[in-house]
């Protein structure tokens, strides 16, 4: 019974993991966010680099630290026999082939825009918060707790 309620949990964690990845980009942050950074930097009186250089900081650790929660998590897995190493190994593997192919495909569709002369920053209101990256709007996703 655990390995049917644990592998599908592994495997959407997983997918939220890439999902997440592609929605914190640091390019997308500030796309979607200027604002924020600008009211940081005025608030604190420093520059809006510095602000936006903290949170690429920040993403870059809050990423390492949910990968290596699910690798734990992934680790006892292994040892209550739910999964192999090697399979341990193979989500691994995918989680990482996942992140590669999402972050492949941000930038092809930055580059499409770009050809097509489309600011993304100034049509998201348009298109709403499921416009790509930069809408992403910091709130709860699927599989957030799967690293608790």
């Amino acid at each position: 019974m655990k390995k049917l309620v644990l592998l599908p949990g592994l495997i959407i964690g997983t997918l939220a993991i890439a999902g997440s990845l592609w929605t914190m980009s640091a390019k997308a942050e500030t796309a979607a966010t200027p604002t924020m950074s600008q009211k940081i930097a005025e608030k604190l009186n420093i520059s809006s680099d510095q602000v936006e250089k903290a949170m690429d900081e920040i993403r870059t650790e809050r990423r390492a630290e949910t990968q290596k929660a699910q690798d734990t998590k992934l680790d006892q897995a292994v040892t209550d026999g739910i999964i192999t190493s090697t399979q341990k190994d193979a989500l691994i593997a995918k989680r990482n082939e996942m992140r590669t192919r999402m972050e492949k495909q941000h930038a092809e569709m930055q580059t499409w825009m770009a050809e097509q002369g489309i600011d993304e920053s100034k049509l998201q209101p348009y298109m709403g918060k499921g416009m790509g990256r930069s809408g992403h709007s910091g709130g709860m996703r699927m599989g957030q707790n799967f690293a608790k």
